[in-house]
C-alpha cells in the first residue's frame, strides 16, 4: 500500500483533498477517501482499501497525462457519456462542443458521478458546455464556465435544489454553485 503522504498527494492532484500533504491520516484525509470511494467504487466508505488504491493510481496517472477526459477515461464513469454535456444549440451555432470536443474536464465528470452515486438517483443535465451564442441566449455571463466545459446545470431525480445544494457545497471539486430554480442547480469546477 502507498504511504499516506503519497495518497494525499494523489488525492490533492485530482481535487479531492484540500489540506496539507503531511502524511498524517486525519479527518480530511478520510473525507477525501470517502469522496473517492463514492465516485469510483460507489461505496460510502472512508476506508482506504486495495480497490481504492488500484483506482487511485489509475485515475492519478490518467489525470497527470491530461486533465481532460480521454476516450479511455469514460469507463470510470459508467453513468455518463460526453454527449450528455453537449451544447443545447443542437449544433445550430457550434459543433455541439463549442470547439472543445474531447476537452471535457475530468473533475466535472467526477463531480457528476459523485452526485449520481451519492444519491443513487439519475442526474439530468440541462446544460453542459455552451457556445457563445447559446450562452447569450440563455442569459449566461460573458465569462461563463460553461464556455470552457467547466460547468453544468443539473437536477438529481425528483429532489429539490435546496436539498441538493447542501451536498454540492461540501464537494471539494466545486468552486461556485447556486440554485437555478426549484429543481435545478448550477455548479462550476
Amino acid at each position: 500500500m502507498m504511504k499516506i503522504k503519497d495518497r494525499q498527494k494523489y488525492l490533492k492532484k485530482i481535487g479531492l483533498y484540500k489540506d496539507k500533504v503531511d502524511g498524517i491520516e486525519g479527518k480530511n484525509t478520510d473525507k477525501a477517501y470517502k469522496f473517492f470511494n463514492i465516485i469510483f467504487l460507489n461505496k460510502s466508505s472512508d476506508k482506504y482499501t486495495k480497490d481504492t488504491e488500484k483506482l487511485l493510481k489509475a485515475i492519478y496517472k490518467s489525470y497527470c497525462k491530461s486533465k481532460y477526459m480521454k476516450s479511455t477515461d469514460w469507463k470510470y464513469f459508467p453513468n455518463f457519456k460526453e454527449s450528455e454535456f453537449k451544447c443545447t444549440c443542437k449544433s445550430k451555432y457550434c459543433d455541439g462542443y463549442n470547439g472543445r470536443k474531447n476537452k471535457c474536464y475530468m473533475k466535472l465528470i467526477m463531480f457528476a458521478q459523485y452526485m449520481r452515486n451519492y444519491y443513487d438517483k439519475p442526474i439530468s443535465i440541462s446544460s453542459g458546455v455552451r457556445c457563445k451564442k447559446r450562452n447569450s441566449q440563455v442569459g449566461g455571463v460573458k465569462n461563463s464556465k460553461h464556455l470552457v466545459f467547466k460547468a453544468m446545470d443539473f437536477k438529481v431525480g425528483n429532489l429539490k435544489a435546496s436539498e441538493v445544494i447542501k451536498v454540492v457545497k461540501k464537494m471539494p471539486l466545486i468552486d461556485y454553485t447556486y440554485e437555478i430554480n426549484t429543481w435545478y442547480v448550477h455548479a462550476n469546477i
